[in-house]
C-alpha cells in the first residue's frame, strides 16, 4: 500500500492539489 503511494505521489509531481487529494484518501483508507 505504501509502496503503491509512493508510486503514485513520485509519478503525480505535476499536480499538487491531485496528490494532496490522492493522500487523504489514503490516509482515511488506511484508519
Amino acid at each position: 500500500m505504501v509502496h503503491q503511494y509512493i508510486d503514485i505521489y513520485g509519478t503525480t509531481t505535476t499536480t499538487t492539489t491531485t496528490t494532496t487529494a490522492t493522500m487523504n484518501r489514503v490516509l482515511c483508507r488506511e484508519k
